[in-house]
């Protein structure tokens, strides 16, 4: 956290009033102890111009995240564990990056509402990601984030590969060719080169540009 944020973990319920005064403080706001939030204090919250990280919270209400849509700044629920789409769809109002790196799962509707943002999209949690859901994501013009995947089904590539802005895939792992060549139809689409599995060949024939040299 930048050294003019305010840190409060201890901070377990918040009412508006000292929603409000929280808000009027210009750098970032950290309040990672608070596991539930009324829609007066989230619109207390949303007047806050700094970057609002609320990772303590275990549900996001629909009502609750249109008022928090409405800060400026990055949005962090590092402990929302799945999101409904009317959430997600108030969601897509908020103008700056929204990380969401607690969900586990997400379904395609979802992922269809959090698409309408522009602006960057973190979902580290998320360790697979099937077709429907990619392409939904597809869809997100921002930089996508998808750091917690460690595979990636060939349909699902293809789905992802259409997206508009830049996808970080920084841990992949084990990612055979046509996958790899699937992701790779988009320049934008970021991983590592170690991820791909190479090529087997199992009739004993050497891999192309890999001849056996001859013995003596």
């Amino acid at each position: 956290m930048p050294q003019n944020g305010v840190l409060r973990q201890s901070l377990k319920q918040l009412d508006p009033g000292v929603a409000r005064s929280l808000a009027a403080h210009g750098g970032s706001l950290a309040l990672a102890g608070v596991r539930t939030l009324d829609e007066e204090a989230a619109r207390a919250l949303g007047d806050h111009r700094g970057a609002l990280a609320l990772n303590g919270l275990t549900s996001l209400p629909p009502a609750v995240a249109a008022a928090l849509a409405k800060c400026p700044q990055a949005l962090s629920f590092a402990a929302l564990g799945a999101i409904a789409p009317d959430a997600a769809d108030a969601l897509g109002s908020h103008l700056g990056p929204l990380l969401l790196n607690g969900l586990r799962s997400l379904t395609p509707e979802a992922a269809a509402k959090l698409a309408k943002r522009e602006s960057g999209l973190e979902l580290d949690g998320l360790q697979s990601l099937s077709e429907p859901v990619a392409a939904a994501l597809a869809t997100h013009r921002g930089t996508l984030v998808l750091n917690g995947l460690t595979g990636l089904s060939t349909p699902a590539a293809k789905a992802l590969a259409a997206h508009r802005g830049v996808v970080v895939l920084a841990n992949l792992r084990g990612v055979h060719a046509d996958t790899a060549a699937a992701l790779r139809a988009n320049a934008r689409v970021l991983f590592p080169e170690r991820a791909v599995v190479p090529p087997r060949h199992d009739d004993g024939k050497h891999p192309p540009g890999r001849a056996g040299k001859k013995s003596g």
